[in-house]
């Protein structure tokens, strides 16, 4: 390729005679310029790839100064060609850092030389500079920040990324020593060095306090193998890292301690339900032979009625537990409806008080309106009583307890965290108290069945997860917030409903069971509860068919048909659920009347369905009073 030459040169002949020597040497020349204005016009117009030009030229501008537009401008290298000069114009020329001077007269082969070394020296120039601006143009580009320092770590180079980080730009921080600046520490807090080995994130502490978690790597900037001038330092930012494996570790040990509950959900289900069947049969007898003994002269029968009435209490107190076993594992019966809140609460007020001792000051703030929610409200009532017998034990000498309800709007940023949850309104019931708190350990266990803090015998550990399993059955969820020595605060979140609040139209109330004549098929598969119905039901009355299991009832069915007035049945029996058989009779008696019953049929019937059938439910252990009670209603319906 042959190389573009301009000449500026005022002298005509010797501007010719420079144009031969190039032309002969193989160079093309773009032009010859008298003055420097010419000279810029014409290089601007036909860019050359170098310029000779003589210092003395015409016009305004000499050849130093039209050099150096020349370079800053055009970016042209240039040859300065004298045949004399003052020593104040060649310290001119020399800070436009010509590539060459050339003393006329001069030869051929001296003026080529000249030109081949300018040309490679502005295209060695020119390769610097492109990876100048490749190696800052990436540096800029990249999100970690570098930091390069002399030996000392005195900084001579930020980036952006840095610069930001840092909080100062590359002239407020040049050849400072980076270690007094900065401080690093370990995510434990202990301090650390840059001549360490760092291969954990620390955080670098800025001077404003900030503290940014950050991975630190520390590489010699070296000329040679042998020969190292400096450090590289690159900070690579850990803050949106450490939080995502935080979240994490949350994630994972919510859905670890979700599984250990789920799993014990499923044993204390079963065992609950199996106790539930005995505890019918106890508390049944205990109850019928109270009866008889009313009626027998001539002997103790206070004594024995006492004797009885332990039974009956110590079964009722087994009942109970087995309901928050129940509940726990959220395998308890709900019978929801549309209630207000804040009128379970108000209803609730002396028993309350009762539940506190007299150095426990109590305190009720209810939300204006009444907001109302679909739920079970004997269920809501349990959950009010733990969570204030809960606040009561933490205050063992004394202090004070507030129950309050409040309306609540959470958005989806609000919920993200809870699995299920959506947005919407929501009531929240909540109960604080000024005792003893709880550390950070114990809060991460207060949900766990049988978990307690209380001494041995003062508690079974199963108030708090009770609570968990009734509000999460209900659709909702509970936060608790605590502090050692301040107390706590228990929330409970239960969704808005929008209809208006109903009636209970089963709390009829009855002075005595009242008898009856119709006929009832009782099916249960348990020889102990079967026996036990069959003989509450017929001392009232009642004419009962009773069979242990469906196979046997279809059988009966098809004898007697549609003269039975009441199918009783369990849910959960062997060939066949409670409620197909129910079905499976209805097919030949439309109106037949149905009582469920069951202690565990959560697999079997939910709410719905219960409610699609227009079947009753009542839950084991059954009480024979409130049996006869309901057994009457549904007659009497």
């Amino acid at each position: 390729m042959a190389y573009r030459i301009a000449i500026v040169e005022d002298e005509h002949i010797v501007g010719l005679d420079i144009r031969m020597h190039l032309e002969n040497s193989g160079y093309v020349v773009t032009g010859i310029y008298a003055s420097g204005e010419d000279a810029l016009a014409g290089m601007e117009t036909a860019p050359p790839d170098l310029a000779i030009m003589d210092i003395r030229i015409q016009g305004t501008l000499d050849g130093v100064e039209t050099a150096r537009l020349a370079k800053e401008r055009l970016n042209i290298p240039v040859i300065v060609l004298t045949a004399m000069a003052d020593e104040s114009t060649l310290q001119r020329a020399k800070l436009t850092q010509p590539f060459a001077y050339i003393i006329k007269p001069f030869e051929e082969r001296e003026l080529r030389t000249a030109i081949e070394i300018a040309l490679y020296r502005h295209h060695m120039e020119q390769a610097l500079y492109e990876r100048q601006q490749l190696f800052s143009t990436t540096l800029a580009s990249i999100q970690d920040a570098v930091v390069v320092t002399d030996l000392e770590f005195r900084v001579t180079f930020l980036n952006p990324i840095a610069e930001e980080m840092l909080g100062a730009t590359l002239e407020e921080l040049d050849q400072r020593d980076l270690r007094s600046e900065y401080e690093l520490e370990a995510l434990t807090g202990e301090p650390v060095d840059l001549d360490s080995e760092l291969s954990d994130p620390v955080y670098v502490v800025r001077g404003d306090g900030a503290r940014l978690p950050v991975e630190v790597h520390v590489s010699p900037l070296r000329v040679s193998e042998s020969e190292q001038t400096g450090w590289v330092i690159v900070l690579h930012d850990v803050a949106e890292r450490l939080n995502s494996e935080r979240l994490f570790r949350e994630q994972e040990e919510q859905l670890r301690q979700s599984q250990k509950m789920e799993a014990m959900g499923r044993l204390t289900g079963g065992i609950a339900h199996d106790f539930n069947n005995l505890l019918t049969v106890i508390m049944g007898y205990a109850k019928l032979l109270g009866e008889e003994l009313e009626t027998i002269d001539n002997i103790d029968t206070d004594t024995l009625l006492a004797d009885v009435d332990g039974i009956h209490k110590a079964a009722t107190r087994s009942a109970t537990l087995t309901r928050q076993l129940l509940a726990f594992s959220r395998h308890q019966i709900m019978e929801r409806r549309v209630v207000s809140l804040n009128q379970i609460v108000a209803d609730m007020e002396k028993l309350i008080e009762r539940l506190v001792s007299d150095d426990v000051s109590m305190h009720v703030d209810l939300a204006a309106g009444r907001p109302v929610v679909h739920a079970d409200p004997g269920q809501i009532e349990q959950v009010v009583m733990n969570l204030i017998v809960n606040a009561r034990d933490a205050m063992p000498d004394g202090g004070r307890i507030t129950l309050a309800t409040r309306n609540r709007l959470l958005s989806a940023e609000d919920v993200k965290q809870r699995d299920g949850v959506e947005p919407g309104e929501f009531v929240v019931l909540s109960v604080r108290d000024t005792g003893t708190g709880m550390t950070p350990e114990t809060m991460e266990k207060i949900f766990e069945p049988f978990f307690t803090t209380k001494e041995h015998g003062r508690g079974t550990g199963l108030g708090l997860s009770t609570v968990y399993g009734i509000v999460a059955q209900s659709g909702g969820f509970v936060d608790a917030e605590s502090e050692l020595g301040k107390g706590s605060e228990f929330s409970v979140y239960l969704r808005v409903h929008s209809g208006s609040e109903e009636r209970d139209g089963r709390e009829a109330q009855y002075d005595d069971p009242s008898r009856g004549n119709e006929t009832i098929l009782l099916v249960e598969d348990d020889d102990g509860i079967r026996a036990l119905l069959s003989r509450v039901l017929s001392k009232r009355g009642y004419e009962v068919i009773d069979s242990p299991n469906p196979a046997e009832a279809i059988q009966e069915w098809d004898h007697i048909g549609i003269s039975v007035d009441l199918l009783i049945t369990d849910i959960v029996m062997p060939g066949m659920p409670g409620t197909h058989l129910a079905e499976l009779f209805r097919e030949s008696a439309p109106d037949l009347k149905v009582l469920l019953m069951s202690a565990f049929p959560e697999s079997y019937l939910d709410e719905e369905e219960r409610e699609r059938l227009g079947m009753h439910f009542i839950e084991k252990p059954l009480d024979p009073r409130a049996f006869v009670l309901r057994v009457r209603q549904i007659l009497d319906e």
